[in-house]
């Protein structure tokens, strides 16, 4: 199946996908800056998030998947998940995603706050007790074991963000095979859907051709002399 990251689940990428992951708040980044959304946890993602759902009762509500911040201390849990069943969305997935922030003192003080990928998890069981259907959103085969062992059935893989450098981003989109195989593997192994990140290109096309979906950027690219990401931003 093919999916598209939008910001508007009216717009045209979204009509024509069969599912649409909505993140309204990456609307006017370029791809590489959506990486690191998940790094800084600032912003009311969850709140944008909400702004941009269609009416009550619109059908492009159940081909959505909701783009949600998990660790977000004042709009989460069932509060959330209620407004999101109540506009007819059932589906989310954890983007952004601590699962990006590399091991160091920046990630320990996260995980002091518990904003870490334990945190996300925890928030998907309980909107899946809650009645939703979830995704995880991994970056490694440990992170989609761990989303595994809780239970979780759909996979969205990110790659990772590109370097620029053909044989860095190589040795990237190698990994990604790897890991892709290693979960293939797994007994009951869970549905993958493939994020298809703009800036490997073709590299990534191998990739592709091993998963169940295949997800695709389709917000539009930022707007010329458009601001550097900040916390306005998201």
């Amino acid at each position: 199946m093919q999916g598209a990251i939008v910001a508007e689940p009216a717009s045209s990428a979204a009509r024509a996908a069969d599912f649409a992951v909505l993140a309204p708040y990456l609307a006017g980044l370029s791809p590489e800056q959506a990486d690191i959304v998940g790094l800084m946890p600032i912003g009311s993602v969850n709140e944008r998030l909400l702004a941009a759902l269609p009416p009550q009762g619109d059908a492009s509500a159940g081909k959505l998947i909701a783009g949600l911040f998990l660790c977000d201390p004042f709009l989460g849990g069932r509060r959330l998940f209620a407004r999101l069943a109540a506009a007819g969305v059932r589906r989310i997935v954890n983007l952004p995603t601590t699962n990006l922030i590399p091991p160091g003192p920046y990630r320990q003080v996260l995980n002091a706050a518990g904003i870490d990928p334990g945190a996300e998890l925890a928030a998907l069981r309980e909107a899946r007790e809650a009645g939703l259907q979830v995704m995880a959103m991994v970056a490694s085969f440990d992170q989609a074991a761990r989303a595994a062992e809780a239970g979780i059935r759909s996979l969205l893989f990110h790659p990772g963000s590109p370097t620029g450098e053909a044989a860095l981003d190589l040795r990237l989109v190698e990994g990604v095979l790897a890991s892709v195989g290693r979960i293939r593997a797994m007994p009951g192994a869970p549905r993958i859907a493939l994020y298809r990140h703009p800036g490997f290109g073709e590299r990534i096309a191998a990739a592709c051709a091993l998963v169940d979906d295949v997800v695709d950027w389709a917000l539009p690219p930022p707007r010329a002399g458009a601001r550097p990401l900040s916390a306005e931003a998201v």
